[in-house]
């Protein structure tokens, strides 16, 4: 199997969005484009975090253990692209995932805070563990 390691370059530098595939509870396919992070130590483990809301196709279809598939393709060459399949370990909500956002939106937008919050919804950090990678 591939590393993730090989992929440094769209994990951590670069602003490459996750196209996010899962399968809604009625069986019909979703996938969405998504911010993505992860730290080194998340690396070592072969965890890629997303982030949702409450209210929205993911947060209303994703499960702990459910398996989800994502495409992250280079920004400077599309041919490019990282494919990984894993499965969610967690759902975190509270002051982690809304500190999460933050994180995704200074790595995204610059801005050290998420600036679309809608008080009517409440972040949802979902950490991935990688299982398969593939790509070129």
């Amino acid at each position: 199997m591939k590393e993730l390691e090989e992929y440094r370059d769209l994990l951590f530098e670069k602003k490459s969005f996750a196209q996010v595939a899962i399968t809604r509870k009625n069986g019909d396919p979703h996938v969405t484009p998504l911010w993505f992070d992860l730290s080194e130590n998340d690396l070592s483990n072969n965890i890629l975090n997303i982030n949702t809301a409450t209210g929205r196709v993911k947060s209303n279809n994703i499960q702990i253990g459910d398996k989800i598939a994502l495409c992250i393709m280079d920004p400077d060459n599309p041919y490019r692209y990282l494919g990984i399949k894993g499965s969610v370990t967690s759902l975190i909500m509270g002051p982690e995932a809304e500190t999460h956002i933050d994180l995704l939106a200074l790595k995204y937008l610059g801005e050290e805070k998420y600036p679309y919050r809608n008080d009517k919804e409440k972040r949802i950090k979902i950490p991935i563990k990688v299982q398969k990678i593939y790509g070129n």
